[in-house]
């Protein structure tokens, strides 16, 4: 929602607006995952994080401000507070999902723009192995916690919508 403001949007310019929360560890470690897979997306971190472990990439991130703390409530609630994010959700949003049920975010999507967009269809996606790790990542519990300490408004904002079903939606 931050960016659509920045960019001079009126709420009336926009038919559909709809965001998908993730688990703030699991989010961490994927951009960590993509900056060791495909450093050119994050130019203005690979240089700098290279190999260093996951511990280094998150310490780094959070003293320049990249992706955290509480990234996810500042960019679709304007907010780092879930409170903020939540009464904006609830006003503006159509729909808001859970990375953990992206299957509801696709028929939603397609449900939603059917009329706008005909034909339009939701790629298939695939999920990540487990909760807070994958095959090359693996996390602490400690490292687990802080993360999800410094993030704790996006834990709470994740956790709301995986309470709705996974799927929040205006009426």
């Amino acid at each position: 929602m931050a960016d659509l403001d920045a960019a001079s949007f009126a709420p009336s310019d926009i038919r559909v607006l709809f965001a998908v929360t993730r688990d703030p560890v699991e989010r961490a470690i994927s951009l960590y995952a993509l900056m060791r897979r495909s450093p050119d997306w994050l130019p203005h971190i690979a240089p700098f994080v290279g190999d260093r472990n996951f511990e280094y990439f998150y310490e780094f991130c959070r003293d320049r401000g990249y992706y955290f703390p509480n990234d996810q409530c500042r960019r679709i609630g304007g907010s780092a507070s879930f409170s903020a994010t939540r009464s904006i959700i609830m006003e503006r949003y159509s729909f808001v999902g859970s990375s953990d049920r992206i299957d509801l975010v696709a028929s939603a999507l397609r449900s939603r723009l059917s009329d706008i967009l005909p034909g339009f269809s939701a790629p298939s996606v695939r999920l990540n192995g487990g909760k807070y790790g994958n095959d090359e990542i693996r996390l602490s519990k400690r490292m687990a916690a802080k993360v999800e300490d410094h993030n704790s408004e996006d834990a709470e904002l994740h956790h709301f919508i995986v309470e709705e079903g996974g799927l929040y939606s205006r009426s």
